[in-house]
Formats: C-alpha cells, structure tokens, sequence
C-alpha cells in the first residue's frame, strides 16, 4: 500500500512551487512598473557596490523537506523591502543561504538568534529557513567583494568530512559544547552545489569566499577558537585547494559500514525525499536505474552490480551500503599521492567506547586544549539530533532491517568485493587517529 501521507505532502509542495513561480513572477511585473526593476539591474553594475544588496520580507514559507532539499529563494514568499550595502550581511543574525549562478542569497533571523549554534538546530539550512525573517539578494560581484573585505577567518578552520549516520552530528555538538568552538553543521554550499557543480575553478572561488562568510567574526569580543564546518566528502582537486586556502584542520568520520546502512535504512522511514522515493519506486521501477549513479557519487558501477540491485528483494539497504562505499571511494581518492591531503580519521564506534583519548585525540590534531575535552565529552550526553525528524526516539520507533542473512549478506558481499573491502560489519580506516 503507497504512502498516502507522503503523496499528499508531495502534492501539497506541487501547489506550494507553483504559486511560487507565480508570485514571484507578478512581483517582478509590479517591480518593473514602479521601476524597482530599473534599480536591481543598475545595482548589477560594480559602481553600485554599496546600494547592491536588496532586502526582502519574509512573509511565507514552505519547504517538503529541509534536512535533504537544497536551500532556495523559493522556500520563501517575500516581499521588497529596502536596498543596503552588502557590509549589512556581517551581523551574527544574517548567514549565508545559498549561492546560484547569478546572485548569492542570506537569511537574517530575528535579532540575537545566531543560526551557527547548534540550539537553533542540529542542521545549519534547518536551523536557517525556521528563523529567517528576511531575505538579502545580492549580485556575485558583490559577494566575492565583500569576502575579499572580510578576509580569512580570525579562528582556525576545520572540515569535518562525514559519512551520513556516522555521528559527525554528535562530534559537532561535542566541539560546540567547549563553548569555544562554532560547528556549522551540513551548510547548503557544501552539498547540491558542490557536488553538481562542474567549473572547478568557478567552484573554488564561490567556496572560498563563502566559508569566508560563514566564518566571520562573530560580535563579541572574544572570538572562537575555531570553526568547525560539516561538508560532505568532496573531489580532491577542489578540497585541496580548501585546505590550501586556509591552512584547516580536515577529519573524516566514519562508522562501521552495516551499522551506517541500518541507519540509512530507518532514515528512508523518516525523512520525506527518501519516503516519496519509496512510493515512487513501488510504482515505477524503472526510477530505481536512475538513481543508482547519483547514490555513487557518479563513480563507475559495473552492469552486474547494477543488475544485482535492480534485481534485488534489497533494494534500499543495498543503494545505503552504496552510497556509503562511495563516500569512503572519495576519501581514499583524497588521500592517493597525486594530492596527498592531510585527513585523519575519526571512528564513532571509538567515540562510543572511550570517549576520552578518542576526544584527547581528536582535539590534539586540531589545535584544541586539552582542558576543553571534559566539556567535549558532556556534550555526548543530549541527543544531538532531539528537535528534528531524525531524532534518537523516531528513529528507535522505526523498524529495523536486523543482522543480514542468506541472499542478503551474499549480495552485501559482491558490493564489498567492488569496495575492496574485506567485511560489511566491521572496519578500521588505516590511518585511524582514534584507534586504540
């Protein structure tokens, strides 16, 4: 039987995209009528830097599903409000939201509300489209400008590249809990736009002046010690250049790959793309061949291994255990000696069993102090993920797929062989600063 809730939920943000489309679209007919269109294009022009930035207020939103959909302007209806310079991004309030081909967006929340503490949420673009107030448009130009203004970060930077269910969430909730560090969990430039962009070189420049943004002084007068941001495993050419740029920290976080896909496995349950994902493929089989080159990453998958997911009862924990060999196929890629990058890995399991050297560990690699992980460790107490969909009690409330057996562990055994992996319960990375 479908999910009809789910079906419903998807037409309901049918409806919500087209009445978007069609705000918006008699907005700009109203704006070229009064002339505000005529101001907008001439803001375009790099003489016209410090008026370039256009306010909007927010005055409606919508998103099916904000962990997993890339942030857009079209989550929101608003309405003009002022034009400023760009410098009014700079306060803690305002973050930045997504970043496209012509223009780059911000959110600013109401006043106080720092969207980079993990209170607001435990996912950045979460955290942002609850509570955005208003919008700030403003031109590429600008953007690259005003971070060429701000400069490189005043606190180190680390990347903290994970695996999806691996608890790179817990590790950033652990960092924030110092009270000396900010974790800028899963930010909208580090996902979609990342991973599908093609101009490498393009896409540097944009990364490079949105961390740039993302790690602005913060208005107090003591700064953090660092900036932690949680990025998904990137090409190596791009990540390099990263480092490079702002002489970071970088980590990998990983989990033992059966307890990663069990987990993947309940999020298909919960979260609303992957339900709608479900349903559809009940009713289309044929989406199931569509999806198998984006869940690895667009790496090569032989014909017989996509056979053997196509044919299989499995469909689901297969395309996790996919996914999650890919991600680890990337961080190898990133370690081979044509870019040689620097980034040890961190283990949850190891988090979980001794919490203290394995903390010791990771702060030692990072530049932290070593009196700040009791602080670390408490913050492993609260349910990292408590107010969203993904919490620790939604997820122990869906059913679990239990330890493979007979065709399953057979067909987990041919995508281990692809991985060159010697077994789906249990494996340690080689250059493991947790490891014990």
């Amino acid at each position: 039987m479908p999910d009809l809730a789910i079906l419903l939920q998807f037409c309901f943000s049918s409806f919500w995209r087209l009445f978007n489309h069609i705000w918006y679209s008699i907005l700009h007919i109203k704006w070229r009528l009064d002339g505000l269109a005529n101001k907008i294009e001439a803001n375009q022009q790099t003489t016209r830097y410090h008026q370039s930035a256009q306010v909007l207020t927010i005055i409606g939103r919508y998103c099916f599903d904000k962990i997993v959909s890339r942030n857009s302007m079209s989550d929101f209806l608003a309405v003009h409000e002022k034009f400023v310079d760009p410098s009014y991004v700079l306060t803690d309030e305002c973050s930045l939201y997504d970043i496209s081909e012509q223009q780059v967006l911000f959110v600013e929340s109401s006043p106080g509300v720092d969207v980079s503490r993990m209170k607001y949420g435990a996912f950045h673009r979460q955290a942002q489209f609850k509570q955005a107030i208003r919008l700030i448009t403003m031109p590429m130009y600008a953007f690259h400008r005003l971070a060429q203004e701000v400069g490189p970060p005043k606190s180190r930077v680390t990347f903290l590249e994970y695996i999806p269910r691996s608890g790179s969430t817990l590790v950033c909730k652990m960092f924030e809990s110092t009270k000396k560090c900010v974790s800028i969990s899963e930010p909208n430039i580090f996902l979609q736009y990342a991973i599908y962009h093609t101009n490498d070189e393009k896409l540097i420049a944009d990364l490079i002046s949105g961390v740039k943004l993302l790690c602005k002084p913060k208005n107090q007068d003591v700064q953090p010690l660092a900036f932690v941001v949680k990025i998904i495993p990137m090409r190596p050419k791009v990540f390099k250049s990263l480092t490079e740029e702002f002489n970071s920290s970088q980590l990998f976080i990983y989990r033992n790959p059966m307890k990663s896909v069990m987990s993947l496995a309940k999020f298909c349950q919960l979260l609303p793309t992957l339900r709608l994902m479900t349903v559809l493929m009940q009713i289309m089989p044929g989406i199931k061949s569509k999806l198998i080159p984006k869940l690895s990453g667009r790496g090569m998958v032989t014909t017989s291994v996509k056979n053997l997911l196509l044919k299989s009862k499995h469909f689901v924990v297969l395309s996790s255990f996919l996914m999650w060999g890919s991600l680890v196929q990337v961080y190898r890629n990133q370690l081979n000696e044509e870019y040689s990058l620097d980034i040890p890995a961190i283990k949850y399991e190891h988090f979980i069993s001794n919490p203290k050297a394995s903390t010791e560990a990771m702060f030692k690699h990072v530049g932290l102090p070593a009196d700040l992980v009791p602080l670390a460790i408490h913050g492993m107490l609260e349910d990292s993920q408590k107010d969203t969909i993904v919490s620790r009690r939604n997820m122990s409330q869906c059913a679990s797929i239990g330890d493979p057996k007979g065709e399953l562990a057979q067909e987990l055994l041919v995508l281990c062989d692809m991985f060159g992996l010697d077994s789906y319960t249990d494996m340690d990375l080689p250059n493991t600063i947790t490891l014990l």
